[in-house]
């Protein structure tokens, strides 16, 4: 098939492929590049014979299920520049054929089960290698630290050590200087944050030290080519040196959540002309955020200071932030309106302030402007008042303005088909609900509670409650991602393998608070794709609940409780097969409650005022409720 042609072959094999090739290749003597990448082939790895391709330089079999040992006749492919066996089954004790390889450029163990030790001495040996990516999903395996002194020949441009258990950062990466990533994430590294690693190498882009117990944070003197650092979730409690931007103002994305960090940020942040994402949420930052950090990061996408104590106007004037996509600033101190500098940044999908002590009214442009997604002001301290702008929703996924001071009508939205969470919840709303909300047919989760909203309830039946999927309700199934695309390329193998910085993603996990099983409780990100809910609770609303009520037939929760709803309870909510929380309590219903009723074999929490005889009802019924009331 393949023959003994004179000229080495390159063979791509990508999914899907029909396995049936495997045990033709053995004639490929020839071959110079093998990639069976992504192929989802599992078991012993099936091609001993690969072993006497005395000519092959290049083989990557990542991301597949290949379990057992890798063979240790590999060893015997002395011209290997390239070996990828990432993201496999792979277990036992690491290879020891590595350090027979002495041509290794590139070696990848990540996202396998090996475990016991590793020794940097293995690679001894290895003087040409460039690139070295080892991790642990066991969390067996250990980094071996003897033979600290070993200065290596081998000049490395990228050392991924992730969760290796590491306790100190190896020394041998003191005489590396030419280093162009560095990821020694999600391991137990203590002390001050290594400095020298950026001081020994001028020219490194990309830093990883997320999920250790690093603290005190110095920065070397001169300005640094960094593009990436992540010293997320450690033990820093400085404040940002005055020239912190202006030292690192090459950064492209910088994460420094989940720490102790305390002041102000300096005025140099806005030196970082190029910066595409700022996280330094969950920290003690206070006092004003920097202008210069909106007049100068121009090219901002995402900004998250979410959980800190930072006060002042949120949007003031100078914001000229034109390329923002997501701004999270929830959880602090932020006091005034809704700044006018807001309106310049046009593109933002995803907006949270929910938290702080924003007062006024939600301005009308805040819909004509904007292709939102995601809209949350929701919560404690926010004082928003006034009516909500028509325009509002549309394009939005989710809109949460809970807890405020809104007052007037619901109005007449327009284009809210797409609108999957609607939270109106404790505001001043009065009325009665428009109809054109039983045409939202993305909606998974309405909540209308605690208004004034008055008359009957109105054609609600038609709402989906998320009997359809779509790609677009997908998306709040997960995180909202933001994505750097152009980060450099730092080792190209003969058929450029494998770009070395992946697309760094920040993970946006958002949450909707809805009330359901006498509790309140917080979705968060995947798990809106399992909650449908409707709560009119706590308003003013009469007559009879309609039967159309019952064709909620995804409905998790509903809550129609402290209203003054009349008639009997329509036997069509025995269609609600997936209800689990059905609260009618503190109402004016009469008649027994119907017999079908006790086939809703989900129902947890049935909560309704009863008369002395609709007692007998719940017996021999064969319900397993947790809480009902009489």
């Amino acid at each position: 098939m393949f023959g003994n042609s004179d000229d080495p072959l390159n063979l791509s094999l990508f999914h899907p492929f029909e396995e049936f090739i495997l045990p033709f290749l053995r004639f490929a003597t020839s071959l110079k590049t093998l990639i069976l990448g992504h192929n989802m082939l599992e078991g012993d790895f099936p091609m001993k014979g690969i072993c006497k391709w005395k000519t092959l330089e290049e083989l990557d079999v990542s991301w597949n299920e290949f379990d057992g040992q890798p063979p240790l006749c590999f060893a015997s492919l002395t011209k290997l520049r390239v070996l990828d066996l990432s993201s496999n089954l792979f277990d036992g004790d690491l290879p020891t054929f590595i350090n027979s390889l002495r041509s290794l450029e590139y070696l990848s163990l990540l996202g396998n089960n090996f475990k016991g030790f590793f020794s940097f001495n293995s690679l001894k040996f290895l003087s040409k290698l460039k690139v070295l990516k080892i991790s642990s999903i066991s969390i067996k395996q250990q980094t071996e630290m003897r033979g600290s002194s070993w200065r290596p020949e081998f000049k490395l441009r990228v050392l991924e050590l992730r969760g290796c258990n590491l306790e100190k950062i190896p020394d041998f990466l003191k005489y590396q200087k030419n280093m162009r990533l560095v990821d020694l994430s999600n391991n137990t590294l203590s002390g001050p944050f290594p400095t020298w690693i950026l001081e020994n190498n001028p020219l490194l882009e990309v830093l990883y030290l997320q999920y250790n117990a690093l603290h005190t944070l110095r920065l070397p003197s001169f300005v640094h080519n960094l593009r990436l650092l992540d010293l997320s979730d450690n033990n820093f409690q400085d404040t940002l040196s005055d020239d912190f931007g202006k030292i690192l103002s090459s950064l492209r994305q910088i994460n420094l959540s989940g720490n102790k960090f305390k002041g102000s940020l300096p005025t140099s942040v806005g030196e970082m002309k190029d910066i595409h994402a700022i996280d330094f949420s969950h920290n003690n930052f206070s006092g004003n955020v920097p202008r210069s950090l909106f007049m100068g990061c121009h090219f901002l996408k995402l900004l998250k200071l979410s959980h800190n104590r930072f006060d002042g106007q949120i949007f003031p004037a100078s914001t000229n932030l034109t390329w923002l996509g997501t701004l999270l600033v929830d959880n602090n101190m932020f006091t005034g309106t809704i700044g006018n500098g807001l309106r310049n940044s046009t593109m933002l999908r995803m907006l949270d302030m929910s938290s702080n002590f924003v007062t006024g009214t939600i301005p009308s442009w805040m819909g004509k402007d904007f292709l939102w997604s995601i809209l949350l002001m929701s919560n404690n301290f926010n004082y928003l008042t006034g009516p909500l702008p028509a325009t509002l929703i549309e394009n939005l996924m989710i809109l949460d303005v809970r807890n405020n001071e809104l007052s007037g009508r619901i109005p007449q939205f327009t284009n809210a088909s797409g609108i999957s969470v609607l939270l109106l919840r404790g505001n001043d709303l009065v009325g009665p609900i428009p109809r054109h909300l039983c045409n939202l047919s993305s909606i998974r989760i309405l909540d209308l509670a605690n208004n004034k909203l008055n008359e009957s309830i109105p054609c609600l039946g038609n709402l989906s409650l998320g009997a359809e999927d779509s790609e677009e309700l997908r998306f709040l199934g997960g995180i909202i991602p933001y994505v750097d695309r152009d980060m450099g390329t730092y080792f190209e193998s003969l058929l450029e393998l494998d770009q070395i910085t992946p697309d760094y993603v920040y993970g946006l996990n958002f949450s909707v608070e809805f009330s359901s099983k006498q509790r309140y409780d917080s979705y968060i990100s995947g798990a809106l794709d399992y909650m449908f809910g409707l709560d009119l609770s706590n308003n003013e609303l009469s007559g009879e609940i309609p039967e159309e009520v019952g064709d909620l037939v995804k409905a998790r929760s509903l809550n129609l409780s402290h209203n003054s709803l009349a008639g009997p309870i329509p036997e069509s909510f025995s269609k609600m097969k997936d209800i689990e929380s059905l609260d009618l309590s503190f109402n004016k219903l009469v008649g027994p409650i119907p017999f079908p009723l006790t086939d809703l074999n989900s129902l947890a929490v049935f909560n309704v005022l009863l008369l002395e005889p609709w007692r007998d009802i719940f017996h021999g019924s064969g319900w397993n409720l947790c809480v009902y009331v009489l």
